[in-house]
């Protein structure tokens, strides 16, 4: 599956949802799941700067070329959204990563939900990522 098709399916799955509070619920589920498969430090080196909580994240590539992403807030709401992150990147070549354009925010009630602080957050950390792919090979 492509990363446009699991955002899609993201997109889909988040807009079937109600209420806020039931799409909240499932961000949080969501980050359980997430943090489960991988844990992170909670050091300055791994900290996200322009992040309106405190949060941490790690990237890599493993000797595939595909990216592994984990991170940790010290805010529930921020780690549901790094975890979508994660989902929708893990196991990603760097040109998937330079060539997509997220759209889970501006195509669902976050857009709406979140405050402008939390959604700058969010793309500082995609654009931490995207310049990370274009700095490897």
């Amino acid at each position: 599956m492509t990363i446009e098709e699991m955002e899609d399916e993201f997109i889909e799955n988040f807009e079937k949802l109600e209420d806020w509070l039931s799409q909240y619920a499932w961000l949080l589920h969501l980050s359980d799941e997430a943090m489960r498969a991988g844990k992170i430090e909670r050091i300055d080196c791994y900290r996200i700067r322009g992040c309106q909580s405190v949060a941490w994240a790690e990237c890599y590539y493993d000797q595939y070329g595909k990216l592994f992403f984990s991170a940790d807030s010290d805010a529930l709401l921020v780690k549901g959204l790094l975890a979508v992150i994660a989902i929708l990147v893990n196991g990603r070549t760097k040109e998937e990563i330079r060539d997509w354009n997220p759209r889970f925010i501006k195509s669902t009630a976050l857009e709406i939900q979140l405050s402008g602080e939390r959604i700058q957050g969010v793309t500082s950390v995609i654009q931490q990522i995207k310049s990370i792919s274009c700095s490897c090979g």
